[in-house]
C-alpha cells in the first residue's frame, strides 16, 4: 500500500532532529506551513537540503543554501520544475527558506557515473562532493543527470 499523502510541514515534524544534520526542523516546517503540496515520504537528508517526494512523484528539496541562478539550467542538470523562497519572521528577523522541486532520478551504474564525470569536466566544472548519489538517470531525457546542483563547481582557470 502506498503511503498517504501528507502537507510539507506534517512530514517534516515526523523526522527526527538527530537524523537531519544542522537543518533546523522545526523551522522549516514553520516556514513551510500551508505550501499547498503533498508529500509522501523522505528521499533524503543532506548537507544541503533536506529531499521529499510529492505525490505527483516528482522531488521537493528545502534548505537555506542559496542556489544560483544558472544552477538547474547547466546543459548537465536536472531540471528544476519550480524553486521560491518562504520567509519566517522570528524574533525580529527574516529567516529565509528556499525550495525547489525536481523529476525524480533513478540510480545510475558506475559505468554511467564515470562517463557523466567526463561530460561535467569537459563543460569546464569539477566534482567538488563525488559521490554518484549526485547523479541520476533522467528517463524523460534519456540521460544522466546532476540531482545535487552544489556537487559540482566552475573549474578556475588561470
Amino acid at each position: 500500500m502506498a503511503p498517504q499523502p501528507v502537507a510539507v510541514a506534517t512530514l517534516l515534524r515526523t523526522i527526527r532532529q538527530e537524523d537531519a544534520e544542522d537543518h533546523h526542523l522545526e523551522a522549516y516546517a514553520e516556514a513551510m506551513e500551508g505550501f499547498g503540496r503533498m508529500v509522501t515520504s523522505v528521499l533524503g537528508i543532506g548537507a544541503d537540503t533536506i529531499s521529499l517526494i510529492l505525490d505527483d512523484g516528482n522531488v521537493l528539496k528545502i534548505g537555506t543554501r542559496t542556489l544560483e541562478p544558472e544552477m538547474g539550467n547547466r546543459a548537465f542538470d536536472l531540471p528544476i520544475l519550480l524553486r521560491g523562497i518562504r520567509k519566517l519572521r522570528y524574533w525580529d528577523h527574516d529567516y529565509l527558506y528556499r525550495y525547489f522541486i525536481q523529476p525524480m532520478a533513478e540510480e545510475i551504474t558506475e559505468a554511467q557515473y564515470r562517463a557523466f564525470v567526463k561530460e561535467v569536466y569537459g563543460h569546464g566544472y569539477w566534482f567538488s562532493d563525488p559521490r554518484q548519489r549526485n547523479v541520476g538517470y533522467y528517463r524523460a531525457e534519456n540521460r544522466v543527470a546532476l540531482i545535487d546542483p552544489w556537487a559540482v563547481e566552475k573549474l578556475r582557470l588561470k
